[in-house]
């Protein structure tokens, strides 16, 4: 198959994900389900390298210079494209509200437990009682002062190993299975953390990849929902900013404080359709650029395809 007509199907396909998404009735038929050890071996191979400190670490986390979201690289980028993930979101924001309430205390347990699932819940009652709960979401723990660390991750570049990170969360909320969703949003969860943050944050990734897993199931039981699993490297970046804070100011970084402080990312991005959609357009974004720097045309050396308008048009469509 050529290259355009690879490319023209995953467009059609990012489009047809978000076509229609939010237009369903607000009903959820969550039932409980076993969250055994069993699905993180699924993601052990892609997560085993990164845990470790083999030869091979270095060369992943190279950090390029290149603006994965750089004006230049998507000037031609077709804008009403993003302006429906926006009208998406819109449509789906009571839906997304409803999720972040049942996921902030689910992201809880799946972290520190039954005590980390009683975290998720001030968490997500705090979703629906303003700024003045959110002041009390943070009182105990005092990590308000380090909320300011996780607002900076929607205005900074992306590394190449984030914007790979963001490819597998688009993989993962298009996944025809579970298993293959989970396997994904396992390796993005890891792949989404710098070097530093897996280091401060070793005890606990096997938790945080754990919750993930949770969060994304829980997103792709609607349809209307399903896309937001692209916001997940988000949540996990937010959160690995916060715990990094703690730590540097030498405070504890335990299950707990990090079941508090996901929860509480979650809600906020989830909760809020304005982050939602920032992180779901630069989600877009950054996917297409690590698809096309590492498809088969890259690979074989072939200067990458411009196409009118930023898009790929349909094979043999004349301009």
């Amino acid at each position: 198959m050529r290259q355009a007509d690879v490319e023209y199907e995953e467009e059609a396909a990012l489009e047809g994900e978000f076509e229609g998404a939010g237009e369903e009735e607000d009903e959820y038929l969550y039932e409980e389900e076993g969250e055994g050890e069993e699905f993180l071996s699924r993601i052990a191979g892609a997560v085993g390298g990164l845990l470790g400190e083999g030869e091979n670490e270095g060369e992943f986390e190279e950090e390029y210079e290149t603006e994965w979201e750089g004006e230049s690289e998507y000037e031609n980028e077709d804008e009403a494209f993003f302006r429906r993930i926006g009208s998406f979101v819109r449509r789906a924001a009571p839906m997304l509200r409803s999720v972040a309430r049942i996921a902030a205390p689910l992201v809880g347990t799946a972290i520190g437990g039954p005590l980390g699932g009683t975290l998720g819940n001030l968490a997500a009652r705090a979703l629906g009682e303003g700024e003045l709960e959110d002041e009390y979401l943070y009182e105990e723990e005092g990590e308000g002062e380090f909320e300011a660390e996780a607002e900076e991750e929607l205005s900074r570049p992306l590394t190449q190993q984030e914007a790979m990170a963001e490819m597998m969360a688009a993989v993962a909320a298009q996944a025809r299975t579970e298993a293959e969703a989970e396997a994904m949003i396992g390796a993005a969860t890891v792949a989404a953390l710098s070097a530093q943050d897996r280091a401060t944050l070793r005890r606990l990734l096997p938790h945080l990849v754990r919750a993930t897993c949770v969060l994304t199931r829980l997103l792709r039981r609607q349809r209307a929902t399903r896309p937001a699993v692209r916001a997940v490297p988000l949540i996990v970046r937010r959160t690995a900013r916060v715990l990094g804070a703690r730590a540097a100011a030498g405070r504890p970084v335990d299950r707990r404080a990090a079941a508090r402080v996901m929860a509480g990312q979650t809600r906020r991005v989830l909760g809020s359709p304005q982050r939602t959609t920032r992180a779901l357009q630069r989600n877009v974004r950054a996917a297409t650029a690590a698809r096309r720097a590492t498809g088969p045309a890259a690979r074989a050396g072939h200067p990458r395809r411009q196409y009118q308008g930023g898009r790929p048009r349909r094979p043999g469509y004349a301009r």
